[in-house]
């Protein structure tokens, strides 16, 4: 059967398991942490929500390069390379995706970060998956949901307001609320009429290029929440790329402030001096050259327009 199920009709099926939900109308944010090596798919869901270009795509994928494996946030993101990641923390503070037994997880889709808040859940969430409502996405959008939900392990339903002939295609598993859909509508090449059962969603699947009624009925759920942004704390740049030895980068900086510019020689002296170990100080002078908070010009470092916020940031912190 399908990886991918689905569901046609005005309102939400509730499909047994450890399921979680995502829809316009869900109750949780979506988490701010994920693996950095799903990084270029997050990314391409920004491209396609219109908030990053191509270009800058491979401009943040060259600065990411620095940082150590494990996880990302979008607070370091924004550390990285700005907007628009300041604007997805007011929406994506959630801890993570946790399924207490008996319980039903929603989230919300912001609808300024749609293509992002779908890509998350389906890389996140490793069981199974409602969408609710893929209307809401236009055809490049539906493309790239589709192909990250194909290479889930477990089964995503993904919602209509009204029949997609395209996603029927990929499916053959189908669950239709017959309260807002009848046969005529439906418009499929049916075995059998479908029963109208009130109240009910009703199982279908394809068998022989039929579609025929399984007998199995589901119920409704309903969402009262919906997205709720809040204003994001304010990100300590050096911290989130340099961690602990954010103290003795700053303190760099700020002889580099006092003093621009200074001699490449120099300024090879101090990272020395600061960190007792030349391989140590070789690797902080790539990362302040790699994430652009330095230049180097004939022989001589100065601090970037980037580099001074970052120096003023953590000044004021």
């Amino acid at each position: 059967m399908s990886k991918v199920a689905v569901c046609i009709g005005k309102r939400i099926p509730r499909i047994p398991g450890n399921t979680v939900y995502l829809t316009l109308f869900g109750e949780n944010p979506l988490p701010n942490t994920f693996p950095i090596y799903y990084l270029p798919v997050i990314l391409k869901s920004l491209e396609l929500d219109g908030w990053l270009s191509r270009r800058e795509i491979n401009e943040l994928l060259e600065l990411s390069s620095g940082l150590k494996s494990g996880y990302i946030n979008f607070e370091k993101l924004e550390a990285l390379w700005g907007e628009p990641f300041k604007t997805i923390r007011m929406f994506f503070y959630g801890k993570g995706i946790l399924i207490e037994n008996g319980k039903t997880l929603s989230f919300w889709v912001s609808p300024l970060f749609a293509t992002l808040s779908a890509a998350l859940v389906a890389l996140l969430h490793k069981d199974v998956l409602v969408i609710a409502w893929m209307d809401i996405f236009n055809n490049n959008q539906k493309n790239f949901i589709f192909n990250l939900l194909m290479e889930r392990s477990a089964k995503t339903f993904v919602c209509f307001i009204n029949k997609r002939d395209r996603s029927l295609a990929i499916t053959d598993h189908l669950i239709i609320d017959v309260n807002n859909i009848n046969d005529v509508q439906l418009n499929v090449p049916l075995k059998y009429p479908i029963e109208r059962i009130d109240g009910e969603f009703i199982e279908l699947n394809k068998v022989n290029g039929l579609w025929m009624p399984t007998g199995k009925v589901y119920d409704s759920l309903i969402f009262r929440g919906g997205c709720i942004p809040r204003r994001p704390p304010e990100v300590n740049y050096l911290e989130e790329l340099f961690g602990k030895e954010a103290t003795l980068v700053y303190e760099i900086l700020d002889e580099l402030f006092n003093n621009m510019p200074l001699s490449l020689s120099i300024f090879l002296n101090i990272l020395k001096e600061y960190f007792k170990n030349s391989k140590k100080a070789a690797g902080i002078l790539r990362s302040l050259l790699s994430f652009k908070i330095i230049s180097i010009s004939q022989a001589n470092v100065y601090l970037t327009e980037r580099g001074v916020n970052f120096y003023e940031k953590f000044s004021k912190s």
